[in-house]
């Protein structure tokens, strides 16, 4: 894969406004941020009317926005937990033939399986705050099961 940069002009005020809005996201950096971001504008659905015009004109499917929809809510009812845990990349290896059926028992259509993995990863980059808070509370949740052993054998 090659990588591309990206150069923008903005202030020092608003580079330390990145940087902490990146890290109250749970993002390691700018960069990962501006990914996601980027990724957001090329494959998900807009949140701004001016932008939602520019990605009809440049996509012209409206399918496509409703089959997107459809596997994000399918990665939302069965594969949050793996991709939390595992990645976004380990979770669609993991999981790619159950998400082609549960996709085609959905909406009766199957994206191709690049298709697939960018919407996983998207997933991933939009779903950061809930998935650290999801790893929190598992890893939390195994600690206080160890934790509690411990102690029930320290006083028996």
């Amino acid at each position: 894969m090659n990588r591309l940069r990206l150069h923008t002009t903005i202030t020092g005020e608003e580079m330390q406004l990145v940087d902490r809005t990146a890290e109250k996201l749970g993002y390691t950096s700018r960069t990962e941020l501006v990914t996601a971001l980027l990724r957001s504008l090329i494959y998900a659905k807009p949140f701004r009317k001016e932008t939602k015009d520019l990605n009809s004109i440049l996509t012209l499917e409206t399918e496509l926005d409703a089959l997107q929809e459809n596997f994000l809510a399918v990665l939302d009812e069965y594969a949050f937990p793996v991709i939390a845990m595992h990645g976004p990349d380990y979770a669609y290896q993991a999981l790619a033939d159950d998400l082609k059926v549960w996709m085609y028992q959905r909406c009766r259509a199957v994206p191709q399986d690049s298709d697939m993995k960018a919407w996983t990863r998207l997933y991933y980059a939009v779903k950061k705050g809930e998935i650290i808070r999801y790893r929190i509370s598992q890893t939390t949740e195994a600690f206080a099961e160890e934790y509690e052993e411990k102690e029930n054998e320290a006083y028996a």
